[in-house]
C-alpha cells in the first residue's frame, strides 16, 4: 500500500473522539468507557496496520506530536468552556467559580507551550550541532564528567563473560568472515 498519512486519515477522527471524550467525560462518565474501547479497538487495528502493511518513510521524528498535543490543550479549552456554560445554566456559581482558575491555569500552560524558544531546537540541524560541539572541544570545554553520569546502576558494571567465552569444543572459534560466505553461497 502506500504512504500512511496521519493527519489526513486519522487526525480528524482522532480529534472528535477526544473532543466527545473531554466535552462529556465528567457530564457523562460512561462516554469515557466508550472512548476507551474505542481507541482500544483502534490500537489493536492501527498497530498491525502500521508493523506490517504501511511503510515508515513519512515519520515525523516527532513533529506530529507536538502538534497534536497543542490541538488537545485547544480542546480542553473548549470542553473547560462548556462546561462552564453548563455549571451556569444549571445555577451552580459555586462550581462555575471553582472552574474559573482552571480555565485561566489552562490558558496560561498553553502559552507556556507556545514559546518561542522551543521554535529553535526544532529546526536546528544536527550538523551544525555538531560543528559547535567540535569547535567547543577545540577551545578547551570538555563533558568528561557526563561520560557516565546518565547510565543507569544496571548498565554501570559491566557484565562478567565465562573463561570459555568464544570457544567451542574447546577451541578458539575464528570471526566470520563475510566474502567467504558469499563465495559458499555462490558456489
Amino acid at each position: 500500500p502506500l504512504e500512511y498519512f496521519f493527519g489526513r486519515h486519522l487526525g480528524g477522527e482522532t480529534m472528535l473522539i477526544f473532543m466527545v471524550l473531554f466535552v462529556y467525560g465528567c457530564m457523562s462518565p460512561i462516554t469515557s468507557y466508550f472512548t476507551l474501547l474505542i481507541f482500544g479497538l483502534l490500537a489493536m487495528g492501527f498497530r498491525n496496520q502500521f508493523i506490517f502493511c504501511y511503510p515508515i518513510a513519512n515519520d515525523s521524528g516527532g513533529t506530529l506530536y507536538l502538534s497534536f498535543v497543542k490541538i488537545m490543550i485547544i480542546c480542553i479549552i473548549i470542553a473547560e468552556i462548556v462546561l462552564a456554560g453548563v455549571l451556569g445554566l444549571k445555577l451552580a456559581p459555586i462550581a462555575l467559580g471553582l472552574i474559573v482558575p482552571l480555565i485561566i491555569i489552562t490558558f496560561l500552560f498553553q502559552s507556556y507551550l507556545n514559546k518561542k524558544h522551543y521554535y529553535v531546537t526544532r529546526f536546528l540541524p544536527t550538523e551544525d550541532c555538531g560543528r559547535v560541539d567540535r569547535k567547543n572541544e577545540e577551545e578547551g570545554m570538555t563533558l568528561d564528567f557526563l561520560k557516565e553520569a546518565y547510565l543507569q546502576p544496571a548498565l554501570k558494571t559491566k557484565s562478567a563473560l565465562p573463561e570459555n567465552y568464544g570457544e567451542i569444543d574447546g577451541k578458539v572459534a575464528a570471526p566470520v568472515d563475510v566474502q567467504d560466505d558469499e563465495e559458499a553461497v555462490a558456489q
